[in-house]
């Protein structure tokens, strides 16, 4: 199984920002999977963190997507900026599955509160 997310770069605080996730068994498409996106950042600090962002499942393709209105939109506090995002499939319980993804470039102008400006 293949987990494939793809770099997202966006201009304005207003661009979508669209997640989106590839699943693959043997090289077929996997439809009807739920897939996690979690959101990586770094704070002042340099501290890295990250969680899920959202959840959404395959269609016919493998594909799952997930959109944000705009960066605002983005799982981020005023002090965190936004690096990239990956994927995880989900259990049928609930849990994140070994299976997931690299992380991928998520190139926003700012994020979460950051782009009220705190």
């Amino acid at each position: 199984m293949s987990i494939a997310v793809a770099d997202v770069a966006t201009v304005s605080p207003e661009d979508p920002v669209e997640l989106a996730a590839t699943i693959l068994a043997d090289g077929a498409p996997v439809p009807g999977a739920d897939v996690a996106f979690f959101v990586h950042h770094t704070s002042e600090d340099g501290d890295e963190e990250g969680g899920v962002a959202a959840n959404a499942e395959t269609d016919a393709e493998g594909v799952a997507t997930m959109l944000f209105a705009g960066s605002a939109d983005l799982p981020a506090f005023s002090d965190q900026t936004v690096t990239g995002y990956s994927a995880a499939l989900v259990s049928s319980d609930g849990r994140y599955c070994r299976s997931g993804s690299e992380v991928a470039s998520l190139d926003v102008p700012c994020a979460g509160s950051a782009c009220d400006g705190g």
